[in-house]
């Protein structure tokens, strides 16, 4: 029985220098390619399927390595209509996402790739009724497309997934802004 579980230890400890050894050679590949530097600032909308609503809100990106993009995005829609029929006034929707985007494809004038994050969303039921509301942090998956019109303005848009405890639901957007080439 011991020497099965040396045999094991051993096999595991082979297996684990490999994976070491892969994952060096995939981070010092990419930062190889690095290229830091875009600040992004600019404005996004798009339509949340589950709310029946369009939102709007601001989006700020940064280049971390030439593939890998960070980006914050504030959208909300504070007179968002009414999605359940027992509440006639509607609500206001409020979300906050953290995502972190790999462009597998990474041109000049152009780049696409999928997207992971998380997400704070809070809405609020305006109905004299019964007023309530409710706040959720959930997981985004997605893909995200980029379009350089020059060097500094970008269009960009995408889809992305996002689940929590109140429901999962699409958000299709598109968006315009500046890019800064900090170095």
């Amino acid at each position: 029985m011991k020497i099965e579980s040396e045999k094991l230890y051993l096999i595991m400890m082979n297996k684990m220098k490999k994976a070491v050894i892969i994952l060096s050679l995939v981070f010092l590949s990419i930062q190889s390619y690095a290229q830091a530097g875009d600040l992004y600032f600019g404005l996004q909308g798009g339509y949340a399927t589950y709310f029946k609503a369009p939102v709007y809100g601001l989006n700020i990106s940064y280049d971390i390595l030439k593939p890998l993009q960070v980006s914050l995005t504030g959208l909300m829609n504070p007179k968002a209509p009414a999605v359940w029929k027992e509440y006639e006034k509607g609500r206001s929707l409020y979300t906050v996402d953290l995502d972190a985007r790999l462009f597998l494809i990474n041109l000049d004038s152009w780049a696409t790739g999928p997207s992971i994050g998380a997400q704070y969303l809070h809405f609020k039921v305006d109905d004299n009724t019964l007023p309530f509301s409710d706040s959720a942090f959930g997981f985004n998956i997605g893909w995200h497309l980029r379009v350089n019109m020059s060097e500094n303005l970008r269009l960009n848009g995408g889809w992305r997934y996002t689940t929590n405890k109140i429901q999962g639901y699409s958000l299709f957007y598109i968006g315009i802004g500046y890019a800064f080439n900090l170095f």
